[in-house]
């Protein structure tokens, strides 16, 4: 109540565990909407629309790097905070902060480049390279566009 009712999302669906506890570690089913205000929520360090939601203190706790991971083999400086990958980026050079899902399901937040993209997919525990394509098509294309655009609008 207190995060996705001020957020306006509704319908979210959570899977429940062995004994009828909810699974809080995963297996959370949200609209694209309701994950991008979420990023959004994030990027706009807890505030939304005006009102604090969740603590600033929280939101940068959240994203200190904690754990040294690197699934994919690439990258030296992905990190994970609490509940979020962090990772550079079009070669390295904007940080980006996400919430990933078994099946492709992603937030993917660009707070350098004000961006907020979301994908939803249906490849459920396939390969890895499947799992991080959302992650690689923002870093090899969408990132460097964005990037473009912003340095194009400034005088």
């Amino acid at each position: 109540k207190a995060l996705f009712e001020p957020l306006g999302i509704a319908g979210e669906r959570w899977q429940a565990a062995p004994r009828g506890v909810t699974d809080a570690g995963g297996h959370l089913h949200l609209t694209l909407s309701a994950m991008l205000k979420l990023g959004e929520l994030m990027r706009l360090r807890g505030v939304w629309q005006g009102q604090r939601i969740v603590g600033d203190e929280w939101i940068a706790r959240s994203l200190e790097p904690m754990s040294r991971v690197d699934p994919s083999g690439r990258s030296s400086a992905a990190w994970y905070g609490l509940g979020w990958w962090l990772e550079p980026v079009g070669e390295g050079r904007a940080l980006s902060f996400q919430a990933r899902g078994n099946g492709g399901q992603a937030i993917i937040v660009l707070p350098e480049l004000g961006a907020i993209i979301a994908f939803t997919g249906h490849a459920y525990n396939a390969d890895l390279a499947t799992q991080l394509a959302p992650f690689d098509l923002v870093s090899r294309h969408l990132a460097p566009m964005l990037r473009e655009r912003k340095a194009q609008s400034q005088p």
